[in-house]
């Protein structure tokens, strides 16, 4: 005789397995909590000067914690590897921080001074107003 299940006992199994794969991706990707509520106070005022909230986290931890791996960066932050490391060379290409690999080691990461953080805001904030100047002047010309 094949068991059948009604409606019922269907959606409650459903129910109590997708609340157990919550529960698993949170204990997986829990972070240290005193690091994260640290880091997450300060993130705003680091994501004003327009970095992703990615971005932000993982620059502060970065400037928090000095030079990292990014191995141990995924386990101290709610974010997978491969995200960190797509965030890592974000974080280079917009000279925030220094990618320091050597040959037969495995690379570090470390942040470079806050102050690179404030030319990137007076940067774009630059390219904002220039953009702003030609979308008033062909407003204008309409």
């Amino acid at each position: 005789m094949k068991f059948k299940a009604s409606k019922v006992e269907s959606a409650r199994c459903i129910s109590t397995y997708s609340e157990y794969l919550r529960t698993c991706r949170q204990r997986r990707n829990s972070p240290n909590k005193y690091v994260m509520n640290t880091i997450l106070s300060h993130e705003p005022h680091v994501a004003e000067a327009g970095l992703s909230p990615e971005q932000a986290i993982i620059y502060e931890y970065l400037i928090k914690s000095g030079p990292q791996k990014a191995r141990d960066i995924a386990l101290k932050t709610p974010f997978s590897r491969p995200l960190v490391y797509k965030v890592l060379d974000e974080l280079a290409e917009l000279d925030l921080i220094e990618k320091q690999e050597e040959k037969g080691s495995i690379t570090t990461y470390s942040p470079k001074h806050p102050q690179n953080l404030v030319d990137l805001a007076e940067r774009r904030r630059t390219e904002a107003e220039i953009q702003f100047k030609s979308t008033v002047a062909a407003a204008e010309s309409l």
